[in-house]
């Protein structure tokens, strides 16, 4: 192997390296980005829950004084 064949070789490494690097950053980028819109996701299940729970919750009052009266 002359030093051509041995430089070509090198370069080609550092490109390899160079594209796993852009890989993982896109990667990173998009796990980003899906976990992002996760949490805007959850906010809002959370603020459905608790009106669904505070909705029960008054419905159980409700109940509970009908049946007081009767």
């Amino acid at each position: 192997m002359d030093f051509s064949e041995l430089h070509q070789f090198y370069n080609d490494i550092s490109s390899r390296i160079g594209n796993v690097a852009d890989q993982t950053s896109n990667l990173s980028r998009q796990l980003q980005t899906d976990i992002t819109q996760l949490k805007a996701e959850l906010h809002t299940t959370n603020i459905l829950l608790t009106l669904f729970l505070i909705v029960n919750i008054i419905g159980l009052i409700l109940n509970f004084f009908k049946r007081g009266k009767k």
